[in-house]
């Protein structure tokens, strides 16, 4: 399971919500020597004009083991 933050556009007319919220998907992580590469995926829940959907990320890190 990967934590991360997702920052997002908010359309709505009336209150806006927050541009970056957390979130937790899943995926592999891949570590060669001291640099970790992820390839998470995360799911966009339904709203009232998009249907849900998965979306696949990416992420650079450093390994501290």
């Amino acid at each position: 399971m990967l934590p991360s933050l997702r920052i997002k556009e908010d359309r709505s007319s009336g209150t806006q919500n927050s541009p970056i919220m957390p979130t937790l998907g899943a995926g592999l992580t891949m570590v060669y020597k001291k640099i970790a590469v992820q390839i998470p995926a995360y799911y966009n829940s339904k709203t009232a004009d998009q249907n849900g959907s998965w979306k696949i990320g990416i992420g650079l890190g450093c390994s501290f083991r």
